[in-house]
């Protein structure tokens, strides 16, 4: 059997590891989400695919290296 997995949500149309890309990836019938886990500084989990900001934002530091509060400073 054949599964559909989104890979960080419906991530062409909505922001990639959002709540509604994934909400919106199970409502067009994907059966589940793939997404990737990462820890801030401060031992927080958060969902982020790389391990750094520098794709989405340019900045070239580490999420490892980031407190959450810090993290949080970005959109």
């Amino acid at each position: 059997m054949v599964k559909a997995i989104a890979h960080r949500g419906f991530s062409s149309r909505y922001p990639e590891n959002t709540m509604i890309a994934f909400e919106r990836a199970l409502d067009l019938g994907a059966d589940g989400a793939e997404f990737d886990v990462q820890l801030t500084r401060d031992g927080i989990p958060v969902i982020f695919h790389d391990e750094s900001l520098q794709r989405i934002t340019g900045d070239p530091r580490l999420i490892k290296d980031l407190t959450l509060d810090e993290l949080r400073q970005y959109d």
